[in-house]
C-alpha cells in the first residue's frame, strides 16, 4: 500500500492507493493448464509463502499503525464459539433433538480437543489470513512463484497459526458437491478426481504438511 487518504472531499469516501501486480491467478485447483510437474511445483510454493507468512511476527509499534490490538485467549476456542453462535442464530426451530445433540456433540469435542493440538504459544502473536487458499494467491506470468497474496478482509492476530493451514487441507478431504459445497471448501476438488490427484501431480495433504513444516522448521502436528 502506497497510501491512505481519509478526506472524503477527494472522491466521497475514503481511499488507499496499493501496486499494481500483473500475474495468474489460478480459479481451478486441478490446474488443467500444468504439466504435473508444474501442479506440484506451485503446491510447494503455496505452503512455502504460507510458511513465510506465518513466521513474520507483528511487533506492537506495526500493531498499533494497523490499529490491532493482541487478542488474548485461544483463537481456535473463539472460533469455535463464533460457529457456535451461528448455528444457533440459524436453527429454525424444526431440528429434532438428534440432530441437535450431534452437533453439541461436535462442538463439545472440539473445544476439549484444542489443548492436545496445535502449536500454540500464548507469548507470540502470528498473523492468521483466514481465508487462504490457491485462488487468493497471484502467480508469477511464467514462474511458479507468488508475487502477492489477495483478500486480507478476514485476516486477524491469532496464538495459533495452524487453522491457515487447515483450511487448505480440507479442500482434500471434501469434495466438490454443488455449489454449496464449493462456498464451504474454496476451489477444491471434483468427486472423480478426489482419488487421484497425485496421477495428476497434485501432492497429497501428507506432503502439503511435510512441506509448510520443514520451511517453518516445526514438528508435524499429530492427530
Amino acid at each position: 500500500v502506497y497510501g491512505v487518504c481519509d478526506d472524503e472531499s477527494v472522491i466521497s469516501v475514503p481511499f488507499f492507493l496499493m501496486e499494481y501486480m500483473r500475474g495468474r491467478v489460478f480459479h481451478d485447483m486441478l490446474l488443467p493448464e500444468m504439466d504435473p510437474q508444474q501442479r506440484s511445483l506451485v503446491f510447494k510454493e503455496m505452503m512455502r509463502v504460507l510458511a513465510k507468512l506465518h513466521a513474520f511476527r507483528p511487533g506492537d509499534k506495526l500493531l498499533r499503525e494497523l490499529g490491532w490490538k493482541r487478542r488474548t485467549g485461544s483463537y481456535f476456542s473463539r472460533q469455535v464459539r463464533r460457529w457456535r453462535g451461528q448455528v444457533a442464530a440459524s436453527l429454525t426451530g424444526e431440528e429434532t433433538p438428534e440432530e441437535m445433540q450431534k452437533w453439541d456433540s461436535v462442538v463439545e469435542k472440539l473445544l476439549a480437543s484444542y489443548p492436545n493440538v496445535g502449536l500454540s504459544s500464548p507469548d507470540l502473536v502470528y498473523l492468521v489470513h483466514a481465508d487462504y487458499r490457491l485462488d487468493n494467491l497471484m502467480f508469477h506470468p511464467t514462474e511458479p512463484r507468488v508475487i502477492a497474496v489477495l483478500d486480507w478482509e478476514l485476516s486477524t492476530l491469532a496464538d495459533d497459526p495452524l487453522a491457515d493451514l487447515g483450511s487448505i487441507l480440507l479442500a482434500f478431504r471434501v469434495p466438490l458437491d454443488g455449489d454449496a459445497m464449493r462456498a464451504r471448501v474454496g476451489n477444491g476438488f471434483a468427486p472423480e478426481v478426489m482419488n487421484a490427484l497425485e496421477s495428476h501431480g497434485i501432492p497429497p495433504r501428507s506432503t502439503l504438511t511435510k512441506w509448510y513444516c520443514e520451511s517453518r522448521s516445526i514438528p508435524i502436528p499429530q492427530p
